[in-house]
């Protein structure tokens, strides 16, 4: 989502929106958060997507800084109940997420 963020950002709030239903003939249950890579959704908890509701299916939130020094990447973090799909292909046939993030750096 977004790289090299400064540790000193402070957010104002991240959203994060199911715009088109996510589809699967193979994957019954599939959830997306908002984190720092390896450290998985630490900012936005999972939420699920495959909503009957898209897109009206959306997370808001208001998260605290995940570190106060040093860059980092801020990331979507995708969690399913099977393979998102084989490296080459997608195992979902439809489905789409949009993410705002607002905040600043602190002095």
């Amino acid at each position: 989502m977004l790289t090299g963020l400064a540790g000193s950002f402070r957010f104002d709030h991240v959203l994060v929106q199911e715009i088109r239903r996510f589809s699967s003939d193979s994957v019954s249950s599939l959830d997306v958060g908002v984190g720092r890579a390896h450290l998985g959704a630490d900012a936005v908890p999972l939420f699920p997507l495959k909503s009957d509701s898209a897109p009206d299916n959306f997370w808001y939130q208001r998260p605290n800084p995940p570190q106060l020094t040093g860059a980092y990447d801020l990331m979507l973090n995708f969690k399913a109940s099977g393979p998102l799909g084989d490296g080459a292909a997608s195992n979902f046939s439809s489905g789409a997420v949009t993410w705002e993030v607002c905040g600043y750096n602190a002095q």
